[in-house]
């Protein structure tokens, strides 16, 4: 049969990276070609892939020189190196047999990750959950509660949000799975740190004048204020100081406020007060102190407006 008549059927995806197809096309090495893709779809090492396709070792030495030259393939750490595991590429036949083991509790993992989700599992989702079960060792009642915190997070206060995709959860638990987050009890624990922690956010958006779920660089910024010992008086004095100078809440500018305050040691309004003032306090202008003085009341202002933040604070910890 004439070559242009020869097509790629469609099949199941196995992604490869631009530069990687473009350092095989540029070996013109069939068997270095060969190795590489049954490494990719297989994964383990060279020697093993070379088995699998039939070649002696000479040949398998010859193709995997050819790919680590061009920088295709790493070297595997030095006997004694502590290693990192890579995660294995499930077949749909292992999820499969997890399904209909008697002995294993998957099954009712996956029931309860749709019933939180509201929708049914793809088979992608299947591999990605089975990876939290099998690879991260996590136990279903943990990986339950995980979910349940992505939904709750994703959704917002409101509950309009969309549902968090499998792969969000995957992240999420990866972070579960540094802090050692591996039991229902440490879950619960991690839990409530992470609902206290978003309830200081919380009092920091309101003196912002933020009514919703911030973004993801935005909570970076809130958490950095509050790992520094910022409460929301400093960060308001902060915020209006912003406004005054820069005309708008410009993130970086309020940042640049608290972390010269940081690196002075300043950290209370009444510290802020009486330590972030010019060596002769008597050379500004009249209006400028004015504007200070201004500011600093509308700081105090905020106590009032965050004290719920306390009683919500202990109700959810009393209740949790």
């Amino acid at each position: 049969m004439e070559a242009k008549r020869l097509l790629l059927p469609t099949a199941a995806v196995l992604a490869l990276e631009t530069a990687a197809a473009d350092g095989l096309l540029k070996l013109k090495n069939g068997d270095a070609a060969l190795l590489y893709l049954c490494l990719l779809r297989h994964r383990g090492d060279a020697a093993s892939a070379g088995r699998r396709l039939g070649f002696d070792t000479a040949r398998t030495e010859a193709a995997a020189g050819a790919l680590y030259g061009a920088g295709l393939l790493t070297a595997a750490p030095e006997p004694g190196m502590p290693q990192t595991p890579q995660k294995p590429v499930y077949e749909d036949s292992e999820i499969l047999q997890a399904m209909q083991d008697s002995a294993s509790d998957f099954r009712g993992l996956c029931e309860a990750t749709e019933r939180l989700l509201g929708r049914m599992l793809s088979p992608a989702d299947d591999r990605i959950l089975y990876g939290l079960y099998d690879y991260l060792a996590l136990p279903p009642e943990v990986i339950t509660l995980l979910v349940a915190h992505c939904v709750e997070e994703r959704r917002g206060p409101e509950g309009a949000g969309p549902n968090p995709t499998l792969r969000q959860i995957e992240r999420e638990a990866y972070n579960w799975q540094k802090a050692g987050v591996d039991t229902a009890e440490a879950a619960e624990a991690h839990l409530r740190d992470l609902r206290a922690r978003r309830g200081r956010q919380g009092a920091l958006l309101q003196v912002l004048g933020i009514r919703r779920a911030p973004s993801v660089s935005e909570k970076k910024y809130l958490d950095s204020w509050l790992e520094m010992g910022f409460g929301p008086e400093a960060v308001a004095l902060a915020y209006d100081k912003t406004m005054l100078n820069a005309g708008a809440l410009k993130w970086p500018y309020l940042n640049k406020i608290l972390k010269s305050w940081h690196d002075k040691g300043l950290h209370t309004l009444a510290e802020i007060e009486a330590g972030d003032v010019p060596t002769s306090r008597q050379s500004r202008a009249p209006s400028e102190r004015r504007q200070d003085r201004a500011a600093a009341d509308r700081a105090r202002s905020y106590r009032e407006a965050t004290a719920w933040m306390d009683d919500f604070l202990k109700e959810e910890n009393d209740g949790v």
